[in-house]
């Protein structure tokens, strides 16, 4: 379930980055999220920057509702085409299904036939 749902955030940041391009005219470059390349204390600066109501943060920073993310990237004129996963860094890939690196990641396939490694 968690290899799927990990499919599935990708293609959803891949769409964020196709509408961000289509309204604001600039692509973007890779995602940094808040509690992996920056810390969790940046949150309340960063959520001073957006105009918006339904996702709030508690006293420790976490995001609430719980699904959310917060990152930052910059704008750029050639996208980032990368796998969002930086998992070289991430704590837990000797155990992670979803990474690269991983005995356990396994094939899985978008609806245009491309295969995509989780």
């Amino acid at each position: 379930v968690e290899c799927f749902a990990q499919f599935y955030l990708e293609k959803a940041y891949g769409i964020f980055r196709m509408l961000f391009r289509e309204r604001e005219g600039t692509g973007l470059g890779k995602f940094h999220f808040l509690g992996d390349a920056y810390p969790l204390e940046l949150t309340p600066e960063l959520f001073q920057y957006l105009p918006q109501d339904k996702v709030t943060y508690n006293e420790a920073y976490v995001l609430i509702p719980q699904k959310s993310v917060s990152f930052m990237a910059p704008l750029t004129e050639k996208e980032h085409t990368g796998n969002e996963k930086d998992c070289e860094n991430c704590l837990s890939k000797e155990r992670c299904s979803g990474s690269r690196n991983s005995k356990n990641s396994i094939k899985a396939v978008d609806s245009n036939e491309n295969g995509v490694t989780l």
